[in-house]
């Protein structure tokens, strides 16, 4: 699912960061509010015919397929998520006896 970011404030704006740059599933839409504007239809259209169609697309789709894979890996039998829980539980166990 392409991601349209328009972080207003507290955890958004790290939220935006790493739906943007670091998994890069999403497009900013900047802060109106930050450069003291109200931000324009043609703004906002560009940004989500950017997300939904075109070569920017397909990559973040691309991308968002790449992280759902991994997090379906994740949590299937014998995946890392399962593990560390198991070492979790584990450790809790040792440490209560």
């Amino acid at each position: 699912m392409p991601v349209v970011a328009f972080p207003q404030w507290g955890d958004q704006v790290t939220d935006a960061k790493y739906l943007v740059d670091v998994f890069k599933v999403g497009i900013r839409m900047c802060r109106g509010e930050a450069d003291d504007r109200v931000i324009p239809r043609d703004e906002v259209e560009k940004c989500l015919r950017d997300a939904t169609s075109g070569p920017v697309a397909a990559e973040m789709k691309a991308k968002a397929l790449k992280w759902k894979k991994a997090a379906e890996d994740a949590v299937a039998e014998g995946g890392s998520s399962e593990r560390n829980m198991q070492e979790f539980v584990d450790e809790v166990r040792r440490r209560s006896v």
